[in-house]
């Protein structure tokens, strides 16, 4: 019986094809793009590519009827080990790896077969962690080795029993910038090097990339809180619950506010907001619970209603209630405006009633 039995092209030295008592099958003898041995010796199967191709692939009987070990090599370093249960007669739950067709599903154990990494396609579901270890999950950029967890860009920690849960989002170089934690419900966000900004934006916004488009935005370099609409608002309980934007309101009996009635009026307390293109940045007292509210502007930009047949309003011009329900007039007397001032015209009306901007500043 012959030992080897080797295939040749005619005119060429190159073995492509060996077959040995070994049971060794050699492709071009490890040479071309197409080259690569399989070898069969000593209860161990070996498939070796080689050329550009250097991923290598072996199993390893462990003397059971399924074998132990499959390793998938990049030269001569393993890149990929799959080992079989020790037992798979028993529960194959407890596997070191488990894979699962359907409904998909891939799980580790440690050890003491304890799931800590869990991937299930039918819930669509990551479980990291748990029984005994802190799950995580780590990002890193292209160019970060991925050695320690201060390298990644992007660090979930499940946390031990006493502190909770923690994302830390860092810079390129390594800064931390956004940190969450669930322990003290705390949010960290700027410093090392670059300051923390918080933009809340409209539904209908696009541009949510720009600062300026934001409706709130807290500037950490600054210590400010940017509000883009006007006035400070508080709700009250209305007589009046149909009382447009821009309405005079003073205080009723019952404590509740209704649209002006007369001239110097000292229980002004305030405009509807929200008329023409100003609405209310704060709102104080609102409640959930059905009622007639209205906001009402305390301070800051407002349109209001304004009559100025009783004399034309020019800008700067002090205001009060006046004999028209709702609407404001330019302060003639001054002696009787004291207490029902409701603010300063913002642009001029020479007569008839209108609409204007007013800065409120009651007093």
């Amino acid at each position: 019986m012959a030992e080897r039995l080797v295939v040749k092209l005619p005119g060429e030295a190159t073995e492509y094809v060996v077959l040995e008592v070994e049971t060794l099958i050699d492709f071009g003898q490890g040479r071309g793009p197409k080259a690569g041995v399989i070898t069969i010796k000593d209860g161990a199967v070996r498939i070796t590519g080689s050329g550009a191709a250097t991923l290598a692939a072996e199993i390893q009987d462990a003397g059971g009827t399924l074998p132990a070990t499959l390793s998938l090599n990049s030269g001569r370093q393993r890149a990929v080990v799959l080992q079989a249960h020790p037992n798979p007669a028993t529960d194959n739950s407890r596997a070191p790896l488990r894979l699962q067709g359907k409904p998909a599903l891939m799980q580790m154990t440690d050890d003491e077969g304890r799931v800590h990494v869990r991937i299930d396609g039918d819930s669509g579901s990551l479980w990291l962690g748990g029984k005994g270890t802190d799950g995580d999950a780590l990002l890193f950029a292209a160019g970060d080795d991925p050695v320690s967890t201060q390298a990644a860009t992007i660090h979930l920690a499940g946390g031990a029993a006493n502190t909770g849960g923690s994302a830390v989002f860092r810079s390129a170089t390594g800064k931390e910038r956004v940190v969450l934690e669930a322990q003290g419900a705390r949010m960290w966000i700027g410093g090392n090097g670059a300051g923390g900004d918080i933009c809340v934006f409209a539904q209908g916004e696009t541009e949510t990339r720009d600062h300026t488009k934001a409706t709130v935005h807290i500037n950490g370099d600054a210590g400010d809180i940017v509000l883009r609409n006007a006035d400070c608002a508080e709700e009250f309980d209305t007589s009046e619950p149909l009382a447009a934007p821009g309405t005079v309101m003073v205080i009723a009996d019952d404590e509740s506010l209704a649209p002006s009635q007369q001239a110097y009026d000292r229980r002004v307390a305030g405009v509807v907001s929200g008329a023409g293109r100003y609405r209310p940045a704060i709102v104080l007292d609102r409640r959930s619970e059905p009622g007639e509210r209205l906001p009402i502007a305390l301070v800051g930009k407002v349109h209001c209603k304004v009559d100025a047949d009783a004399g034309a309003i020019e800008i700067g011009d002090l205001l009060t209630t006046s004999a028209t329900p709702g609407h404001a007039m330019k302060v003639g007397d001054h002696g009787r405006a004291l207490g029902s001032i409701i603010g300063k015209a913002l642009q001029p009306i020479a007569s008839g009633k209108g609409m204007i901007p007013i800065l409120v500043a009651l007093q």
